[in-house]
């Protein structure tokens, strides 16, 4: 039998690796860096296989690179200030912060409003014209 004082934290050490797992995918997506992994601990494995209900690693379908993510979303609605990226593009206010910052993809207007760069427009004209599809703008 578990001491079960020793079964919970083995629990919460699993949904810690699971938030962690979770934070180097996104991570992993916003750098366009790898591939996605999950990862499953041996008890979490034991566990599964004893049919419990132990929360299993989310792994996200692959998708566009951040900074693409967000210079399509400039391209598509136009420039916006900071705080309208935030409350419109659906990614995570430091991504935004991090991509923004790249002055290979975006500019900021003299209105303050931020777009993406020449060089984010012709990369996606060239994506589109290759068939990637899912660059299309």
């Amino acid at each position: 039998m578990v001491d079960p004082e020793i079964q919970k934290a083995i629990e919460i050490i699993d949904k810690k690796i699971q938030s962690l797992q979770q934070a180097r995918n996104q991570l992993a997506l916003a750098f366009g860096v790898g591939e996605q992994r999950g990862f499953i601990s041996p008890h979490a494995q034991a566990m599964a296989s004893a049919q419990t209900n132990l929360p299993q690693p989310i792994i996200e379908a692959p998708q566009k690179p951040r900074k693409e993510a967000l210079a399509d979303f400039l391209i598509k609605n136009g420039p916006m200030s900071r705080a309208e990226i935030v409350s419109k593009a659906g990614l995570p206010e430091g991504t935004i912060s991090y991509c923004l910052s790249d002055k290979r993809f975006f500019t900021q207007l003299d209105n303050g409003d931020w777009d993406a760069t020449e060089f984010s427009r012709r990369g996606f004209q060239l994506k589109a014209a290759n068939g990637d599809l899912h660059y299309a703008v």
